[in-house]
């Protein structure tokens, strides 16, 4: 049994200890070393440098500085004096984050923090991305990354300086881990939830398909039957372009090869027709698909200089295009669909009638438009008027029922197109 004066000897050792304790952790800062935010494929119009801005630059670093703070219980923060601003407009380059400056403080954390506001690689989503990186004692102790759509319905500015801090704030405490995930799209201050409206305002259509003898299908849903779909009395017009030659070298194994290719060019045109019924009326529209290719043929020197035979030909490219009108009994539309029948790509489309212009897109909810996702259609101000909603069974669309009969019938056609060519060609 211990004696009273070691027990307390032991208490005063352990007291000791305990202040020790609270003394290093209270030393303990969080430096802020770098802050880079790089504005990319965007313009300074709808995305001004707030940043720039002496209060609002400090407002963040303070954010920023709080959140590590509660992050990693430490005393105080320090911050760089300035933001690094990028202004990257065509895209150029990759972004490199700076890692966090070095300390001679072992116990201090050191922050690096990379925000970055761009365009998505494919598609016109706008997404705000932010990481982080933290070292304590030269080693890395924490990171992390996160991103998000942006959505913003109006003409102006997509952000205020409220806007701006509020969504970084909200970004940090993600980052950190200090608050559960974000929804994976955020509607900005002032902004109207167009999803949520079109749902409320618009009847749900199966599409019903029914191929018929010339390989196309025709679609109906709702009040829009197709009454004939197919190709018209013309003949497809192929054309093949000589786009040139490439020569080449190659040492293999002590060997040298060479090749020479032929490159050049096909294309497919199709010429088509769709009658679709609207009540009393009937929408026309013609249009086209046509099949581009460009191909490397090796050329017969080639053939008798190399011993490779296994790259005779190769496909360099390849794609598809959709365009035509739509006459309907008000006004005549025009469309244009880039990348027909690529699921990964297909990001180009509008249609017009030379005073209105709606753009179609896919937000893919797993990567591919024919799975499961949406085909909307969008005003100049990103409000949503129609969808087609794709899925394993039947695909499903939906129209705002406020639209100008012309607009609604011009969309009803176009979706008639798109799904009796894609779904069966």
């Amino acid at each position: 049994m211990l004696s009273l004066g070691t027990m307390l000897l032991i208490r005063r050792i352990l007291c000791t200890g305990l202040i020790l304790i609270s003394l290093f952790a209270s030393g303990q800062q969080v430096n802020l070393s770098s802050f880079q935010h790089e504005l990319r494929w965007l313009d300074e119009d709808r995305f001004p440098p707030l940043l720039l801005d002496g209060a609002i630059r400090d407002s963040l670093f303070g954010i920023a500085g709080r959140t590590l703070q509660q992050k990693f219980g430490a005393a105080a923060y320090s911050a760089p004096e300035q933001v690094d601003y990028k202004l990257n407009s065509a895209g150029f380059g990759k972004l490199k984050m700076m890692p966090p400056a070095a300390s001679s403080n072992p116990n201090h954390y050191q922050a690096a923090i990379l925000s970055l506001l761009t365009r998505a690689t494919v598609g016109f989503d706008v997404l705000w991305q932010l990481k982080i990186e933290v070292r304590q004692g030269g080693k890395k102790v924490f990171s992390g990354e996160t991103s998000h759509q942006l959505i913003h319905y109006g003409d102006g500015a997509w952000f205020t300086p409220k806007s701006f801090t509020e969504t970084f704030q909200m970004l940090m405490q993600e980052l950190t881990e200090l608050s559960p995930p974000l929804a994976k799209v955020l509607v900005l201050e002032g902004g109207i939830d167009y999803a949520s409206l079109l749902l409320e305002n618009s009847e749900a259509w199966d599409l019903k398909r029914n191929a018929n003898i010339l390989g196309y299908g025709q679609p109906a849903f709702g009040p829009f039957v197709t009454l004939e779909a197919g190709k018209i009395d013309t003949p497809v017009v192929r054309i093949n372009s000589n786009l040139g030659r490439e020569d080449g070298l190659m040492l293999i194994n002590g060997k040298l090869f060479f090749n020479q290719y032929k490159i050049s060019q096909r294309t497919k045109t199709r010429f088509c027709k769709l009658l679709l019924q609207h009540g009393n009326d009937t929408i026309t529209s013609l249009f086209a698909i046509q099949d581009s290719s460009e191909e490397a043929r090796r050329t017969f020197l080639s053939d008798l200089l190399t011993n490779d035979e296994d790259n005779n030909s190769q496909t360099i490219s390849s794609g598809s295009k959709l365009w035509g009108k739509i006459r309907t009994p008000e006004s005549t539309w025009e469309f244009l669909l880039h990348d027909f029948g690529n699921d990964e790509r297909i990001d180009d489309c509008i249609i017009t009638n030379g005073t209105d212009t709606i753009g179609l897109f896919y937000d893919r909810q797993d990567g591919k438009a024919t799975g499961l996702g949406l085909l909307l259609a969008k005003d100049k101000n990103g409000a949503h008027l129609a969808s087609a909603k794709f899925s394993m069974g039947t695909p499903i669309i939906r129209m705002h029922k406020d639209l100008p009969q012309s607009l609604q019938q011009a969309i009803a056609t176009f979706y008639a197109i798109y799904f009796s060519v894609r779904f069966v060609r």
